[in-house]
């Protein structure tokens, strides 16, 4: 299937002009309970990556998940916290389990390597501004 990539009126690139990023609407379920977001497709994500204000949302208890380090973009290290939530890209139709850092950090969701680039093949092409996502045939 193949996306646009979502021009993000909010920043800018170094040159001045709108930045441009792969985002595509999701579908997130935990527990009985499912909320739209747009997550951005991350190959430099490891794993795919929230804030816990999302695990809070589902309830997620963090006294139970494992703690792990994650370390950023920033070089500093944040305690992350790893569960598991359903996550549908709404265009494609398909639900993966996938495993979730939480991080205290404000971010946007990230689809990161591990479940998601695992399960779905990715193909970007920023100077036509599409990018393509296809199940892998790995999975």
């Amino acid at each position: 299937m193949k996306f646009e990539y979502l021009t993000d009126t909010r920043s800018k690139t170094t040159t001045g002009g709108p930045k441009k990023r792969p985002v595509v609407e999701i579908v997130i379920s935990h527990s009985g309970k499912s909320r739209e977001y747009l997550a951005v497709i991350d190959s430099g994500a490891d794993v795919t990556t929230m804030s816990t204000e999302i695990a809070e949302i589902f309830g997620i208890d963090w006294s139970e998940c494992a703690k792990q380090n994650l370390l950023g973009i920033s070089g500093k290290i944040q305690d992350s916290y790893i569960s598991h939530l359903d996550i549908t890209v709404k265009k494609l139709n398909e639900t993966l389990t996938l495993p979730i850092m939480f991080t205290e950090a404000s971010i946007p969701i990230l689809l990161g390597q591990e479940g998601f680039f695992d399960y779905y093949r990715i193909k970007f092409e920023k100077d036509h501004d599409i990018f393509e996502v296809y199940r892998s045939n790995r999975k």
